[in-house]
């Protein structure tokens, strides 16, 4: 498990920030989201107060050993001698612009694929390419929220990927909240099933700031979407893994923890 600390400064009493989980880009399928993933970069780069972390799967990642794979339904630009390197470069070439604004990365089961395989880790090569920090399979984010006023929040976040075989929302949202539950957090979030999903709804009681009152506190869980495409027109004939195994179709885009700084309230969403 890794444990890191990420400072924000100068946040207007009025201030929101935000923190965006992407998850599965799958560079190299070819059903790759790309033009709603840069679009959502994009809003990342524009909002001051946006920071992301990336929740691992960021390529395909999965060599001819591997039951998902099938050369023939990967984009024919990755039909090379280095199809990981490709893969690689492009993750970091497409965050690169948000990358002052970015967390950590996240391993997930397509890296981890691979690293078992090589000894060679993509998800430590696209952090260290991109400058952020590299947080593992699991990991503890305290966030330092400081604003203008001098105030200061320091809410913390349990990230992973995750690993679950459910195939409901239910399933899949209490597997994250039965992993996360020994975690002191007030986020708890994962990505790998390729479904969207929040829940503000658990309240818990606590001290106040002073320790002199009792006040409500709260955890939010979230399960970030993708950008991998299940369904959708290759013109040849060939049918992927996903499509084979008629699985749902995929919840595209992240999903954002909202940080009410002065208030200390916390909002999850699944829109962006």
């Amino acid at each position: 498990m890794e444990v890191s600390e990420h400072v924000i400064k100068g946040i207007p009493k009025s201030g929101v920030v935000k923190l965006v989980f992407f998850s599965c880009t799958h560079f190299g399928s070819r059903g790759i989201a790309i033009d709603q993933l840069q679009d959502d970069i994009a809003k990342v780069d524009y909002d001051p107060w946006v920071r992301w972390i990336h929740l691992g799967d960021a390529g395909e990642f999965i060599g001819a050993n591997d039951k998902r794979f099938q050369m023939d339904v990967l984009d024919p630009r990755y039909n090379c001698d280095a199809p990981i390197d490709l893969q690689v470069d492009d993750t970091v070439r497409t965050f690169s612009r948000i990358s002052k604004k970015g967390v950590g990365f996240i391993m997930g089961n397509h890296e981890d694929s691979y690293l078992r395989m090589t000894q060679s880790n993509p998800g430590r090569r696209i952090a260290n390419g991109l400058g952020i920090d590299f947080l593992g399979f699991t990991t503890l984010i305290r966030l330092r929220l400081k604003l203008r006023t001098g105030q200061e929040w320091c809410p913390v976040v349990y990230a992973m990927h995750g690993s679950t075989g459910a195939t409901t929302p239910q399933g899949q949202m209490g597997y994250l909240k039965r992993i996360s539950a020994p975690f002191d957090c007030n986020v708890a979030v994962m990505g790998h099933v390729h479904r969207k999903a929040i829940d503000n709804n658990e309240v818990f009681l606590g001290l106040n700031d002073a320790g002199d009152d009792v006040r409500e506190h709260s955890r939010h869980y979230l399960i970030s979407g993708t950008y991998a495409k299940t369904y959708f027109v290759r013109g040849d004939g060939n049918t992927g893994y996903a499509e084979k195994k008629h699985y749902s179709p995929s919840a595209l885009g992240p999903v954002v923890a909202e940080f009410h700084v002065a208030d200390r309230v916390i909002r999850a969403v699944d829109y962006w």
